[in-house]
């Protein structure tokens, strides 16, 4: 029997904002399918999960300099992401730099990429993942969704560079797309316009270093 890789010391903070109907939906399909991806890898993963998801636990536990990645979900607007009962955890010009530099960033979150993204990475992340418009999911067909953006979280914890994460995200998603569209166009529609609006430092050099990729120890 194989062993799972020893844990890297280099923490992944996670973010899940499970509050009401749409992000405890979300969380409780990251902690089921995608979290435990990160162990595989011999990642360690302290989770920000439901009350947790708040300012102050936040702000203390990002600054740690073991923290290279944080995945993030919650509503969000072009200049906010949000925790538990949509209170702020990341404001456009109300945070430390410490909580973004040297860290990969990935929001599941409505607009943050719109201008929270850019200013993380002019504060010091060297790659930001995220959407310019709202995320849109079906309920029903939700896993299809979530996968396609729980593959940004996979490529990254593998090591991927960010420019490798981001055609492997795509390719997931147009596959998806094409399956979807011979069985439903409104819902293949919604995945597209998911797509369109994915930004990547691919997509533009203000949300960073398309070489950047998550360091192991």
């Amino acid at each position: 029997m194989a062993k799972s890789p020893k844990a890297s010391g280099r923490p992944i903070l996670a973010i899940d904002s499970a509050w009401d109907p749409a992000t405890k939906t979300v969380a409780e399909y990251r902690k089921k399918k995608l979290y435990p991806y990160f162990s595989k890898q011999g990642l360690k993963l302290t989770r920000l999960a439901g009350r947790l998801a708040m300012r102050i636990l936040f702000r203390v536990t990002a600054q740690r300099k073991a923290v290279l990645f944080i995945t993030g979900m919650g509503h969000g607007s072009e200049r906010v992401f949000t925790g538990h009962d949509c209170k702020t955890l990341l404001e456009v010009g109300n945070y430390a730099a410490q909580e973004v530099e040297n860290k990969i960033i990935h929001l599941l979150s409505c607009k943050t990429g719109a201008e929270l993204g850019p200013d993380t990475v002019k504060n010091g992340a060297i790659a930001f993942f995220g959407y310019a418009e709202d995320f849109i999911f079906v309920e029903g067909r939700e896993g299809v969704f979530f996968e396609c953006d729980c593959e940004i979280d996979r490529a990254i914890a593998e090591g991927l560079t960010v420019a490798e994460v981001h055609d492997r995200v795509v390719a997931r998603f147009e596959y998806e797309i094409d399956v979807l569209a011979a069985q439903d166009d409104l819902i293949s529609g919604r995945l597209n316009a998911n797509l369109q609006c994915l930004r990547s430092p691919v997509t533009s050099k203000l949300f960073g270093r398309r070489n950047a990729k998550l360091r192991r120890t």
